[in-house]
């Protein structure tokens, strides 16, 4: 099932209380940017699988993502197979 939340304070909210299997999240948000509520992710459930959604995926380098807690970047717009491909693989990894 899907849960989705238009604050990004609230999905950390709903992180503290919830266990998820990932997490996709734009980059460019108010008041708090995708990578903080990756961090704040991270922070509560280590393992989570992430995902960064944004329209400036291309210029964003995968090693640095993944240093931030990132598990993959999808560039916007998207097609819908790519995405659940990208998405697929990120479910996949142990």
């Amino acid at each position: 099932s899907v849960v989705t939340c238009t604050d990004p304070r609230a999905a950390i909210d709903r992180l503290r209380g919830e266990l998820f299997d990932l997490l996709i999240t734009d980059l460019g948000m108010s008041p708090i940017s995708g990578w903080d509520v990756i961090r704040e992710a991270r922070a509560l459930h280590p393992k989570i699988k992430t995902a960064l959604l944004t329209g400036w995926g291309a210029t964003i380098a995968r090693a640095d993502a993944a240093a931030r807690g990132a598990d993959t970047v999808l560039s916007k717009p998207i097609e819908m197979n790519a995405f659940l491909d990208e998405i697929g693989k990120v479910l996949l990894r142990e």
